[in-house]
């Protein structure tokens, strides 16, 4: 009845309602086998099982004494496993009544094995009854003695279904799934069926087989001789597993074999099995690339030397066996065959394997070294896009890991230790000789992927690291990969970035390598502004030279030349300005030649082949906004430190201020190499930054630099004061009043600020306001004069202007007088009034800003060179001046009369010339009678 009543498994069924039945049962065991010890009578086990017996034979359990009460059992396999698991349970009880369960269980393996398991194993059984048999059986297995021949029944049932998926019908689609795990969880499958505590399994979730995988673990396992036990299988296992059949296994048929392997790995002798275990995988197509089922051999492959890590076996005689097929691997993958995408998963398996070794219990192992080692070398240098990217994860991962395991091996001090050092010392020496030489290779892609620098600067701090190894010279490695990629042109300027910030957040071994010598960290300031140059706005990239920025700063070299600096923010263009205010700084303080050269030669170093970066942004095959970014640079460049960039010696590394003004000012183009676009736009933004720095050169006394800078006001000047918006926005927009506007924000500006406006005023009436011209021409100038005159702030730099543009205006103002009503722009003698009546007024109010009668041979000149051609036109227009001041007007009057004397000797009788002339006597003395 209990049996019939209940659906639970066999294993926790009982017929012991109560305690007062098993106390019965136990009596009449005892009874029996003491009986049986004293008389040559039957014991319990063997009544049992003849009653169990014919069970079986005739599916009835009947009564001896009335046939009338025998019951039909419609499962009588099921029947007798449960009791007999329920019985041998007894043999865990003392005669007392104790329960103790850890007593060993008397056996009853003849039994088992003669009748039980051949009608259990039949060939009409179904999964779902074999499940609830096997479990039993797995009870028995665990609680009995250990045997051998009911495994080798139930081997050869299962050798003959390895092919079957041990699913039960009607289950739902997950029972007819085939799993096809990673490696490592493979073996967390495998070590939770070897490791089953009680014997009862995994209940209904465990199939028949995983049953039979755990009695044979269990079986190894509970043996104390494991070997002996092997010993006693192998020859029998090893009988039915040969090529014609491996050859017939399917998909699942693999999986399940895979499976068996591994258990016996774990449980039994892994160095010989798992030596074993390579032939009849290389049966199952670990060589060459057959279909879905070399990823799956190659995955058990793959976990069979995570077994061997576990259990502490060497696998470098597996890794050496299993090279080949790895080669085999890598040549169908690189070779583009049809099995491509079948060689790539089994190359991701492969370094992914590599890396769970390394971070398994084992540790650094030479096995593992030389498995990944045959992952690697030409991989690395011939893959490109989500390849590369994947086998650098992997790289980074490997590197990282060894890392932090040498960490650890330093800090300790043992013989575990030493031998870990020794296999450590080869794994890196397989590992750097592997992938260093490859990673080289890799910068000279034009656009390498993010992955590149970040794995490049973990195996240069690997290498790093291994110098302290005895038997590994790696700091020629580390300082190579250090040469190519923060320090060498050729690099992509945003992978040397990556790299010189993941070795500036490193450890302190890599940022040591920043920091050997002021020669390096000048150097790595040169990537910098590399970087600084040619990166684009994207918001990765501008935060990737922020971050190098913030490395640069660290470096002693440049923190040093940064402490005078008032630069606290960490934008890439803060930091450059900072850092050329402070060598223009220290190199105009120096007064040693030497020591400037010396400057001039870090300059050089920062700068690099400087036209060459921006060449791209120039020419117009880089992003428009590397464009600006050079234009930025440079500007920054020009203003801050001119004297630095600019000498006599113009052929030197150093000297690159004429080939920039040249290649950014003057670009040379034509209809077939046309302006590119947005250089317009760029001059204008910042050419006054251009022309402040060439202004800080004295163009007074260099005449290159002097023609420099009247070539850029000729070819630009009128093109930015044309009216071609309003006023208002002029002095944000024009670049020549952004020029003189620190002449215009002080009160008292800087004698250098003082010059600039004086030699610009200079230029701009010598060059705009010369005649003759059509006034129309000259409308432009004078309200460019008539803006700048009007912000001037100090009234002595105002009378300084005076001398400059008095002549040309009052010369503007004649040519004025001298045209025709219709063709005189609307306005422009106002202008010129209102110039001359604030520089007057400046002059009465600070008389002594300059020399007496300083501006007298400037009227006298503007008489006499006009005169001839103008006549008394010449004097009306200083009749409007006396109005302005007349005393700077009569301290002309005697040169203005002889003047006009000679004149009328020349060219006879000049009416019309001395009246005019007598009309200007006669207005300045009315104007200074009312001034007193």
């Amino acid at each position: 009845n209990q049996w019939a009543k209940s659906d639970m498994p066999l294993t926790q069924k009982t017929f012991f309602v109560c305690s007062c039945i098993r106390e019965v049962w136990l009596l009449v065991l005892y009874v029996m086998d003491t009986c049986a010890l004293a008389s040559n009578t039957l014991d319990f086990w063997s009544i049992v099982t003849h009653i169990l017996s014919d069970i079986l034979s005739h599916h009835v359990l009947s009564c001896m004494e009335d046939q009338s009460l025998a019951v039909k059992i419609h499962d009588p396999v099921g029947y007798v496993w449960w009791v007999l698991v329920a019985l041998c349970l007894l043999y865990s009880y003392s005669e007392d009544g104790r329960s103790n369960s850890m007593a060993l269980l008397k056996p009853c393996w003849t039994f088992l094995q003669d009748h039980l398991l051949p009608s259990t194993l039949h060939q009409d059984v179904t999964e779902q009854q074999l499940r609830t048999y096997m479990s039993p059986y797995l009870f028995l297995v665990h609680h009995w003695p250990v045997a051998v021949d009911h495994i080798v029944l139930a081997w050869d049932h299962f050798h003959k279904h390895m092919s079957d998926s041990f699913h039960v019908v009607g289950r739902g689609i997950q029972e007819w799934l085939v799993e096809h795990p990673t490696p490592q969880q493979w073996v967390h499958h495998i070590k939770g069926l070897c490791s089953t505590a009680d014997g009862r399994g995994h209940g209904g979730v465990a199939t028949s087989y995983d049953h039979f995988l755990c009695s044979l673990a269990s079986t190894l396992t509970r043996s104390h001789d494991p070997q002996y036990v092997w010993k006693q299988l192998r020859g029998r296992f090893y009988s039915k597993i040969h090529s014609k059949w491996l050859e017939g296994l399917g998909l699942t048929g693999v999986r399940n074999f895979i499976s068996l392997l591994l258990v016996l790995a774990w449980s039994g002798d892994t160095a010989e099995i798992s030596q074993k275990s390579v032939t009849h995988l290389s049966v199952l197509g670990l060589c060459a690339p057959k279909d879905k089922t070399t990823v799956l051999v190659w995955k058990g492959m793959l976990a069979l030397l995570m077994v061997c890590e576990e259990k502490s076996v060497s696998f470098c005689s597996i890794v050496e066996k299993i090279g080949p097929s790895v080669s085999s691997m890598t040549q169908g993958f690189l070779s583009g065959s049809e099995d491509k995408q079948l060689c790539w998963e089994v190359i991701c398996l492969l370094l992914d394997a590599s890396l769970e070794l390394l971070q398994g219990s084992g540790g650094v192992t030479m096995g593992s070294g030389l498995l990944l080692g045959s992952c690697l070398g030409n991989l690395i240098t011939l893959l490109q896009g989500h390849e590369l990217v994947r086998m650098l994860q992997c790289v980074e991962g490997v590197a990282m890991e060894l890392c932090s395991q040498l960490d650890v091996l330093q800090r300790q001090g043992s013989v575990e230790v030493h031998q870990q050092s020794e296999s450590a010392r080869g794994y890196c020496r397989i590992f750097l000789q592997s992938c260093v030489p490859a990673l080289l290779v890799k910068t000279k892609l034009p656009i390498p992927p993010p992955q590149l620098a970040a794995s490049a600067a973990v195996v240069t701090s690997l290498a790093c690291k291994c110098s302290s190894l005895s038997g590994i010279n790696s700091s020629s490695l580390a300082d190579a990969l250090f040469e190519e990629y923060a320090l060498r042109d050729t690099t992509v300027a945003s992978l040397a970035c990556s790299y010189i910030c993941h070795m500036g957040g490193g450890a302190d071994v890599t940022r040591q390598l920043l920091r050997q010598s002021e020669g390096v960290q000048w150097k790595v300031a040169h990537t910098w502004f590399r970087a600084v140059l040619q990166m684009h706005s994207t918001p990765s990239c501008v935060n990737t030279v922020q971050e190098l920025s913030e490395v640069l700063i660290d470096l002693p070299a440049i923190s040093t030349l940064l402490q005078s600096s008032d630069c606290h923010s960490r934008d890439s263009l803060s930091v450059l300005c900072a850092l050329l205010s402070s060598m223009n700084t220290v190199f105009l303080a120096t007064g040693d030649p030497h020591e400037a050269m010396s400057w001039r030669d870090k300059m050089a170093t920062l700068l690099g082949d400087l036209l060459s970066y921006m060449e791209p942004a120039l020419s117009g095959s880089a992003p428009g906004d590397s464009l600006k970014q050079c234009y930025c640079v440079a500007s920054y460049l020009v203003e801050l430190c001119p004297k630095v960039i600019y000498g006599k010696a113009q052929t030197a590394r150093w000297c690159v201020l004429p080939q920039l003004v040249d290649r950014l000012f003057f670009p040379v183009h034509s209809t077939s190499k046309p302006i590119v676009q947005g250089v317009s736009v760029c001059t204008h933004l910042h050419l006054h930054q251009f022309l402040a720095g060439l202004l800080q050169l004295d163009p007074h006394e260099d005449g290159f630099i002097k023609r420099k800078v009247q070539r850029l006001f000729s070819q630009y000047f009128l093109a930015c004061v044309q009216p071609k918006q309003p006023v208002a926005a002029g002095l944000s927009s024009n670049p020549f009043m952004l020029l003189l506007r620190p002449c215009m924000d002080h009160q008292e500006p800087s004698p250098e600020v003082c010059e600039r406006l004086l030699h610009v005023l200079m230029i701009v009436t010598s060059g705009f306001l010369v005649l003759p011209q059509q006034p129309i021409s000259l409308l432009p100038t004078i309200k460019f004069l008539r803006q700048v005159i009007d912000r001037i702030r100090s009234g002595s730099l105002l009378v300084r202007c005076l001398p400059v543009v008095l002549g040309s205006l009052l010369s503007c103002h004649l040519a004025c007088e001298v045209c025709s009503h219709q063709s005189e722009p609307h306005g422009i003698r106002r202008l010129v009034m209102d110039i001359l009546r604030m520089l007057l007024a400046a002059y009465k109010q600070y008389p002594d800003a300059l020399p007496q009668d300083s501006l007298r041979p400037l009227l006298r000149d503007f008489i006499a060179n006009n005169i001839k051609q103008f006549g008394g036109t010449v004097f009306k227009t200083l009749q409007l001046l006396s109005e302005l001041h007349s005393y700077l007007v009569a301290s002309v009057l005697q040169d203005a009369c002889q003047l006009v004397e000679r004149h009328e000797v020349r060219a006879g009788m000049a009416g019309g010339l001395r009246a005019a002339y007598e009309a200007l006597v006669l207005q300045v003395k009315n104007m200074e009678a009312s001034d007193r």
